[in-house]
Order: C-alpha cells, then sequence, then structure tokens
C-alpha cells in the first residue's frame, strides 16, 4: 500500500528490498520451525489423550493432564542429585543471568 501511495522513498524501497532478500531465508526457517512447533504440539495432545482414554481409571486419577510444558520446580528439583543441583545453583544459572556468585569453600 505504501508503494502504491508512494509513502516510501526511493532510497528506503531499494534498502527494504535488499534487506527483504538477505531475511528471507530467515524468515522461512522461521516459519518452518514454527509450523514444526505446532505440529508437534498437536501430535503430543493427541497422544496424551490417546494414553488418557486408554488407561484404567486408576492409572488416570495418577496421571497429570498436561498444560503446556511447564513443569512444577519442586517435582523437577526433587528428581535431581545434590550434586547437579549444586551445579545448577553455582555454574548454570548465574550464566544465564549473569550473576556473579560467590564461591562456598569446604574444609
Amino acid at each position: 500500500m505504501f508503494d502504491a501511495v508512494n509513502v516510501m522513498s526511493g532510497k528506503s524501497r531499494k534498502l527494504s528490498k535488499v534487506l527483504d532478500k538477505q531475511l528471507a531465508p530467515m524468515y522461512g526457517k522461521h516459519a518452518e520451525t514454527k509450523a514444526s512447533a505446532q505440529e508437534f504440539q498437536k501430535a503430543s495432545a493427541q497422544a496424551m489423550d490417546q494414553a488418557y482414554e486408554k488407561a484404567t481409571p486408576a492409572e488416570r486419577a495418577q496421571m497429570q493432564r498436561m498444560t503446556g510444558h511447564v513443569l512444577p520446580a519442586a517435582s523437577v528439583l526433587g528428581g535431581m542429585p545434590p550434586a547437579a543441583r549444586q551445579d545448577s545453583r553455582e555454574v548454570l544459572m548465574p550464566a544465564v543471568t549473569n550473576r556473579k556468585v560467590k564461591p562456598q569453600w569446604h574444609s
């Protein structure tokens, strides 16, 4: 529409054409990844529904209905060994959040 009305100047129109050509592969890859993620989400929801339908009432009571990919932090941390929790606390999280951690010296 802007091109039809001639709102864009010649320089910015040329620049946008060049950028569109350069970014086209990245836009395509992003769209493909997004579509693949949506297909995976639909397939996993169908698989979960089928497993829930086939389960006995006792198994259904134990099953947790997945609402996205979020797990409670307590259940994740409870399943980790203490050494892995310490590594996560002292090495991984500071790297992600750019924090400096004071080392704990053991004697």
